[in-house]
């Protein structure tokens, strides 16, 4: 197996098995089928003139909001459904709803609604006509896994510059999926990356909805044996100076 993407595969790993800890997978799944099966049964394309575009943004802003006032607690939302996780803190740049717990930054994005419940991996858009924060996280993953696009669409492997450290994947996006007529959802930890032969170096499952209304559970997180997000030490690059030339007269 390529190591970079066994860097990116043991990051969502790690990842998923941190969010399953502390309680994020399964606060995060009762979400997301809240707002799934809400806006699914007020969805009317043909009396309101709906879209799945619209379907996806309100699902988008829904998450966003309820997500804000769980974490934040107080009178913001009932008690019982305060997330009360340690360390998970917020932002919302540029409307983005991004979740923190030491060491990692994770966003949500919907799968497409034509795909249903079971995502066409081959068939996501290119990051650069995605969402901005997408193709920047996409980007950065890139950089630190140090890989490089292909120089032709012929080539079947990526290039990897030999000299190229392998840094710690940080930045992550839950994918989630949709039943197109039931509140039925599933999810997916992914390292987003701008490789011109994919647009995932690694996916982990989190949670697939049992039929019955039966509430989401969490999928056991892969075994992962290495430190946690907050212990790993940032990867440096090496950098050589290049020697200036002596100008004539200078000693």
């Amino acid at each position: 197996m390529n190591m970079r993407i066994e860097a990116a595969e043991t990051a969502a790993y790690a990842a998923a098995q941190l969010m399953t800890e502390v309680g994020l997978t399964r606060v995060l799944a009762d979400l997301v089928r809240e707002v799934w099966g809400a806006n699914l049964e007020r969805y009317e394309p043909e009396e309101r003139g709906d879209t799945t575009k619209s379907l996806g943004f309100q699902c988008s802003e829904n998450i966003r909001e309820l997500a804000a006032r769980r974490i934040q607690g107080g009178d913001l939302a009932a008690p019982e459904d305060h997330w009360n996780i340690s360390r998970l803190q917020f932002t919302t740049p540029r409307g983005v709803l991004t979740l923190h717990l030491p060491g990692l930054e994770i966003v949500l994005m919907k799968v497409p609604y034509a795909h249903g419940r079971s995502p066409i991996w081959e068939q996501f858009p290119n990051w650069e006509t995605s969402s901005q924060i997408r193709d920047e996280i996409a980007k950065d993953n890139a950089r630190v896994l140090g890989g490089s696009k292909l120089q032709s669409e012929t080539q079947s492997e990526l290039e990897f510059p030999e000299d190229s450290p392998i840094g710690i994947v940080r930045r992550l996006m839950v994918v989630w999926a949709g039943e197109p007529d039931a509140s039925l959802t599933s999810a997916w930890l992914t390292v987003p990356v701008s490789w011109s032969t994919m647009t995932f170096a690694a996916k982990t499952p989190l949670w697939r909805d049992e039929a019955g209304g039966r509430p989401s559970k969490p999928l056991p997180a892969p075994k992962y044996d290495g430190p946690s997000f907050d212990e790993q030490p940032a990867v440096e690059p090496k950098i050589a100076m290049k020697p200036r030339p002596v100008a004539e007269g200078e000693a």
